[in-house]
């Protein structure tokens, strides 16, 4: 009985296929692009529904989280309708590591605005698994657009089916995160 190797599994060569009358040529989607997908859908999951209990507490923290799921989503559509835009994925990179800042004062020394302003809100497990999603994500994203760059040559766990595995594992988190509790505030 014959074993494989995880190299064996490595990402194949796209077959070439001559599109129909009318079709456009098919797109070449990595494995690493669409773990990226995928973990913006998980993240922008998670701020939907943190996004409820946000409207209930202030009506411009729901709008913020509404922008963020929104954002996060239509990204993920647009980056998986059209893998070579690096400027579209740049930008989601830079967007998810921002919020991940936002992310970090909210629990360190909280917001500046609101009714709760400069009270640190408590951490919880969604809270971790989009903070985790969009980090992965726009590391992801490095290695999509500069894989031979300094950073992006060291991002090997990003690549091929590596890149599938860890995006499935994350979003299976994520799901867990989402049932395991809801977002809290003060």
């Amino acid at each position: 009985m014959a074993t494989v190797d995880a190299d064996q599994l490595a990402e194949p060569e796209p077959a070439a296929v001559e599109p129909g009358p009318g079709e456009r040529p098919a797109r070449v989607r990595s494995q690493t692009l669409v773990t990226a997908v995928a973990l913006s859908t998980a993240a922008g999951v998670i701020h939907g529904v943190a996004m409820v209990d946000h409207f209930s507490h202030w009506w411009a923290y729901g709008v913020f989280f509404l922008v963020i799921t929104y954002a996060q989503v239509l990204w993920a559509i647009w980056i998986y309708r059209h893998p070579d835009d690096r400027r579209v994925l740049v930008a989601g990179a830079v967007g998810n590591l921002l919020i991940v800042g936002v992310w970090i004062v909210s629990r360190s020394v909280g917001v500046p605005i609101g009714p709760d302003a400069w009270n640190p809100e408590r951490i919880g497990a969604m809270d971790i698994m989009a903070s985790i999603d969009q980090v992965i994500l726009a590391l992801a994203v490095v290695r999509l657009v500069a894989p031979a760059g300094r950073l992006g040559s060291r991002l090997s766990l990003l690549g091929g089916t590596q890149a599938l595995r860890l995006g499935i594992m994350l979003c299976s988190a994520s799901v867990f995160a989402i049932l395991l509790g809801s977002h809290h505030h003060h």
